[in-house]
């Protein structure tokens, strides 16, 4: 083998130029200030500026000003300490789009070896994703690509006659590619009603050139039913193809049996959970009347209430405020097993009308609040306002007294919903019953006495 002559000085230069120039990749050159020196054509023709707005000009002109400072503190660094660096490099255009590149850059020394400036060489990422993606939009690759998905998907012409089919299509409904080609889709597998369904389909998709999640009922080779979901997608017009439509549809029958069964399930769930419940409530609200009846004292009736909110709301503090119409306060009596931090909280008084269950003790009406703790309207003592708080408050009130209020708070997620709310205001009712029945006692013992006394 004959070896290769030895080249001259002046022609490994001329073959190094002609070669940096030639290059689809980024090259340029900067010196120990790191200004730039040399850009070679593909930069120019990529970023979109001309020789002279980069030359003399610092390299970090080319990088997004957010990547700047990284380069420095790291890639130059580096630089500085290693004589090389590989990695992604963001640029900028111009039009300030950005270019992605695989970059090396490597360090160059003078003489006395002191560092003398870098060269960059970087391979935009883009460039090597669309040469890829044009070898996959070969027809040989679309054709595989086609037949590997396991969704059924067919090509279309205006008259909804199947121009192309792919292989889970024809695995779908037990037939050859070669016999589906100038078949009508509605005529392959869908009866006389669902075909009705398949022309409306088509009507919403000429007005609005997509259709998504389409449920149609077909009928397979061995005459069973098949549940699937339709998409459609209308083509753009004089694309030089006679397809129009794409279809692609997918097997959901297990699925939507499975559904169906999982819907019916939960219904099922829910109603014996709040069967559940009911009874639950009927059973605290017949216990707290019986106390009233047998003229039960308030402690007693407060706790009964308190044990059954319990049982039947999850909450970290329940408890019952009784008003005292000197001080306009409403002071803790009955609490629930509290945390410790509802322990401190219960111990402070609640004043009419200030903060929301004061205001709402003096309108009467019950009240949810979610993430209280973030309502303009609430008020804390110092230092005691919780990271969350979600509440109900139902006043104890009848048309001529204002007893109390009835707490129900949790410092902690799930928030209350509207039926949990209902459920207090049942038991804020019963504890109303009960104090007036008190009231109602204790006045007839009164009138009682009074009489006595006069006799």
């Amino acid at each position: 083998m004959n070896s290769l002559p030895k080249l001259s000085a002046s022609l490994r230069e001329q073959l190094l130029l002609s070669l940096i120039h030639s290059t689809l990749d980024f090259c340029f050159v900067t010196n120990a200030k790191r200004t730039i020196q040399f850009v070679n054509p593909t930069v120019l023709s990529r970023t979109g500026f001309q020789e002279d707005e980069l030359l003399g000009k610092k390299d970090t002109m080319l990088l997004r000003k957010e990547h700047r400072a990284a380069y420095t503190s790291h890639v130059f660094k580096h630089l500085t300490e290693t004589g090389e660096w590989l990695g992604e490099l963001s640029f900028i255009t111009k039009q300030h789009e950005t270019l992605q590149l695989i970059a090396a850059v490597s360090a160059m020394y003078d003489t006395n070896g002191k560092f003398a400036g870098s060269i960059v060489v970087g391979h935009d990422i883009k460039q090597e994703t669309i040469a890829e993606q044009r070898s996959w939009k070969s027809d040989s690759q679309l054709q595989q690509i086609f037949n590997a998905m396991k969704d059924a998907v067919l090509l279309l012409d205006r008259k909804g006659r199947i121009v192309m089919t792919n292989e889970a299509f024809c695995r779908m409904f037990g037939c050859q590619q070669e016999e589906c080609v100038g078949m009508q889709l509605s005529n392959s597998w869908l009866d006389t009603s669902e075909q009705k369904h398949l022309k409306q389909a088509f009507k919403i998709v000429e007005r609005e050139g997509t259709l998504a999640n389409y449920l149609l009922t077909g009928t397979k080779s061995d005459n069973a039913k098949i549940i699937l979901s339709c998409s459609f997608s209308q083509l753009k017009k004089n694309t030089g193809t006679k397809v129009t439509y794409i279809v692609s549809l997918r097997d959901v029958t297990n699925v939507h049996y499975s559904d169906e069964l999982s819907k019916t399930n939960e219904r099922l769930d829910r109603l014996t959970s709040e069967v559940h419940l009911k009874t639950s409530m009927l059973e605290a609200l017949n216990e707290i009347h019986r106390l009233v009846l047998k003229n039960a004292s308030v402690e007693k009736i407060f706790r009964a209430i308190i044990e059954n909110i319990r049982k039947i709301l999850v909450h970290d503090l329940a408890g019952i405020y009784v008003f005292h119409p000197d001080t306009k306060e409403f002071v803790p009596h009955t609490m629930s097993k509290q945390t410790e931090f509802s322990k401190l909280l219960a111990q402070l008084p609640l004043r009419l009308g200030e903060g929301i269950i004061g205001t709402v003790a003096k309108s009467g009406k019950m009240i949810l609040v979610n993430n209280a703790q973030n309502d303009p309207r609430s008020k804390y003592p110092p230092g005691m306002k919780p990271e969350k708080e979600h509440f109900i408050a139902a006043p104890l009130k009848d048309k001529d007294s204002l007893y109390g209020i009835l707490v129900v708070a949790r410092h902690r997620n799930p928030e209350f919903i509207e039926e949990e709310a209902q459920l207090l205001k049942s038991f804020a009712d019963a504890t109303t019953i009960a104090l007036e029945n008190v009231r109602l006692v204790r006045q007839t013992w009164s009138e009682s006495v009074k009489k006595r006394l006069s006799k």
